[in-house]
């Protein structure tokens, strides 16, 4: 049944169709290309015949899906042709959610790793320094170690301000520190975070919450553990 009244209605849904539609066309351009060319087949090949598959499969979800923010200020959940129960939307919701979490885990996991990032400079720059403090050479050597060795450390300040600013404002996002901060002085060392790094994405969080609070409207997820405040704009 078209339920779709306004022309934002119908370009919402004509959107969903045409992203789906390429999506998937350029995908399985790909892997079709890709096997029937099977006796060149590398693993890398085969990595990219997996990525592209992954796509045509959220492509075709999100099309069985299709997504519709109505004029009535409602949600619109499947095609005209093909309704879609709202037991079935909640479900794919909370795989989604999962999904989403996954990816946030790994988000954090990146960042502790990234703090680790400055130690193999600085164990360049211990084996270097070393190694020239060891042997006799020029000066022309010697001056070339030196550049070498000033680049080295001003990497690792680089790098030292960098993780920093960036878990200061990881820390105060999640309001582990600083709770009563001013929104002003978030959104500007937002801006500085935004300048110097990018280990840590609030926009995923937030993308979070917002499929949290889906859940919690659709009665799935109890509404007072999952009271979070809106992410505040930066720009």
């Amino acid at each position: 049944m078209w339920e779709y009244k306004t022309c934002a209605e119908v370009l919402q849904f004509v959107m969903n169709i045409l992203s789906s539609i390429c999506s998937c066309g350029i995908h399985l351009y790909i892997v079709i290309r890709l096997v029937a060319n099977f006796d060149k087949m590398s693993q890398y090949k085969g990595f990219i015949v997996a990525q592209s598959l992954v796509y045509v499969i959220d492509s075709v979800t999100v099309s069985l899906l299709n997504y519709v923010w109505m004029n009535d200020e409602h949600d619109s959940y499947g095609l005209p042709f093909l309704p879609i129960s709202q037991q079935t939307v909640s479900a794919l919701m909370i795989l989604m959610q999962i999904v989403l979490r996954i990816e946030v885990e790994l988000d954090y996991m990146s960042m502790l790793l990234s703090t680790l990032e400055g130690l193999p400079v600085f164990v360049c720059y211990l084996t270097t320094h070393q190694h020239f403090k060891c042997i006799s050479s020029s000066d022309r050597v010697k001056r070339m170690q030196s550049k070498l060795s000033a680049g080295l450390l001003m990497l690792m300040l680089i790098l030292s301000i960098n993780n920093v600013v960036s878990w200061f404002y990881f820390l105060i996002d999640e309001n582990y520190i600083f709770t009563d901060i001013s929104d002003e002085t978030i959104a500007t060392i937002g801006r500085i975070y935004h300048t110097v790094g990018h280990q840590y994405d609030p926009d995923m969080v937030s993308n979070i919450d917002r499929f949290r609070d889906q859940m919690v409207d659709l009665g799935f997820l109890p509404a007072k553990n999952y009271a979070r405040e809106q992410p505040i704009n930066l720009f």
